[in-house]
């Protein structure tokens, strides 16, 4: 057994499996398995075929709130699915906005890469909105990397902003695509 079997433990995909691609963007239902090659048929009805080690199931994600203190660990994460975000208290508590386009809308059939940056930038304002309506203090933008062509729109809308400051989040917890805003109130 090699090492990636040993870590994902003996996952066997089925039929009507929701999973995601490991190293591509997007996902779909497993309408086959055969000799550890698993077809998954996407969003816009196409089958692809995958071995199980490029496949992972799909689950809802949920954000690990770094642990510094007794009090972060009864910490509890709150996410609001009707307003997109996810809210995680704690001794200063903060937003974690998901700005992938599969979390952003259901379906992007139809949609060009402009009007998906455009969906991408409306919920990034709405939620920034919300934010200071609950007079947060930090905000985390998870746009990936990409072409960074999100990540520089989201950084020249907030360079005009008043009262907020920005730079790149904890690599530690998000890599290179993500976008910490720290928000300050007169």
């Amino acid at each position: 057994m090699d090492l990636w079997q040993e870590w994902m433990g003996n996952i066997m995909f089925k039929i009507g499996d929701q999973v995601q691609f490991l190293n591509e963007v997007g996902g779909g239902t497993v309408v086959d398995v055969k000799d550890g090659l698993i077809s998954v048929e996407d969003a816009d009805g196409f089958i692809y075929d995958y071995p199980e080690s490029q496949l992972i199931l799909k689950k809802e994600w949920k954000p690990i709130a770094p642990i510094e203190s007794e009090e972060m660990l009864s910490s509890q994460i709150v996410r609001d699915d009707a307003d997109g975000y996810r809210l995680i208290q704690g001794r200063s508590p903060y937003m974690e906005v998901d700005l992938h386009i599969h979390m952003v809308v259901d379906q992007t059939r139809n949609l060009s890469n402009h009007d998906m940056v455009v969906l991408q930038l409306h919920h990034f304002e709405k939620t920034l909105t919300e934010a200071r309506k609950k007079k947060l203090k930090k905000v985390v933008y998870i746009h990936g990397i990409g072409k960074g062509r999100l990540r520089n729109e989201l950084r020249k809308r907030l360079k005009s902003m008043a009262n907020c400051d920005f730079e790149d989040a904890d690599y530690t917890r998000y890599g290179l695509g993500a976008t910490q805003v720290k928000l300050w109130y007169n």
